[in-house]
């Protein structure tokens, strides 16, 4: 396989320093999404996170980046593991030995020791030993030898490792309309963060900006505004539901590799909803087993275009309205304004 890349642009983003964040809704979290009760805000990106970040911040920043490295991004529920195993699949082969074991052990997620506060210590000491989502295992993948590297991440642009900013390591992002990416986030914080609260609570943690990752918008802007650059590229959920062979084809393009017509077609086939939602390598279901809520929630539900629509209120998606026209109003970025 041929890798072709072009050095970025020098991107000059600045040191990022971690303050207490006081949540307007702190009584609420405490009740009914203790996950996220105590959380801190990156300046000046403004991103908040739970405070176990403080702990790694100084790690990430230092992290040793390759030139070959291919990071996949996005925010939570936006289409991370899709494009996952599409790049997977590109750049280690269709018949790869290692393609049964789950995602976890394939493309290392690179802040997960920092998403787990102290609640999850107790159930976390019982993973058996070498298990990917104990504390440390991620990181022990990222020292592998090989390259390229396949890396996820879900932390804005600005907290990803500062050497990203001279190499030409490949960044593709998903994006998706947000208003698909709360309610998939509704499901999965209920199962994976134990969420007890109500659907419409959660509709204004979310427009509020006051989930983890967030602001929403403030995410897609930190990649969007970077489009430009040779090592990025920016896709959308969208397109991959619309056209997935052709959106195969785009990336592959990106990341400089040859696939062939029938390479495609058996791609298009392994990566279609339906396929990843059964195939446990990629559906996740055996994360946090023992963490998560007990519930008929899948980590991948239903993977589909507008599910907003069986869930949100004219009210709501008016909000919604709002608040995308008042993020970006004086930005470029064209789509899902509505």
């Amino acid at each position: 396989i041929s890798m072709a890349s072009k050095k970025p642009d020098d991107d000059n983003i600045p040191k990022q320093t971690l303050e207490p964040f006081v949540n307007p809704m702190q009584t609420y979290f405490d009740k009914h999404l203790t996950t996220f009760s105590k959380m801190v805000r990156a300046m000046p990106c403004n991103t908040i996170m739970v405070d176990t970040l403080e702990n790694y911040h100084e790690k990430h920043m230092a992290f040793p980046c390759r030139d070959t490295d291919i990071w996949v991004t996005a925010f939570p529920k936006a289409g991370t593991t899709w494009m996952q195993e599409m790049v997977w699949l590109m750049i280690r082969g269709l018949n790869h030995k290692d393609g049964d074991k789950p995602l976890m052990s394939r493309f290392p997620f690179f802040e997960w020791d920092a998403l787990i506060p102290p609640k999850y210590d107790a159930a976390m000491a019982l993973l058996p030993a070498g298990n990917v989502e104990r504390r440390g295992e991620q990181w022990k993948l990222l020292d592998s030898p090989v390259n390229p590297r396949l890396i996820k991440s879900q932390m804005h642009r600005a907290l990803l490792p500062s050497g990203l900013t001279k190499l030409k390591s490949k960044i593709i992002y998903v994006v998706r309309d947000p208003r698909d990416v709360m309610i998939s986030l509704y499901y999965h914080t209920i199962k994976m963060l134990d969420y007890s609260g109500d659907f419409d609570h959660f509709v204004k943690i979310f427009l509020d900006d006051l989930y983890e990752w967030g602001p929403f918008w403030n995410h897609v802007l930190g990649y969007w505004n970077r489009r430009h650059q040779d090592n990025i590229l920016f896709v959308r959920y969208e397109d991959l539901q619309k056209d997935l062979k052709g959106s195969i084809n785009k990336v592959a393009a990106f990341l400089g590799v040859t696939v062939t017509t029938a390479q495609v077609a058996t791609m298009t086939e392994r990566l279609s909803f339906e396929f990843m939602r059964n195939n446990p390598a990629t559906n996740n279901q055996e994360i946090m087993k023992g963490l998560a809520k007990d519930s008929d929630i899948k980590f991948m539900r239903k993977g589909i275009i507008g599910d907003h629509m069986n869930h949100l209120s004219e009210a709501q998606i008016l909000q919604f309205t709002k608040w995308t026209e008042k993020w970006l109003k004086d930005t470029d970025f064209p789509y899902y304004k509505y």
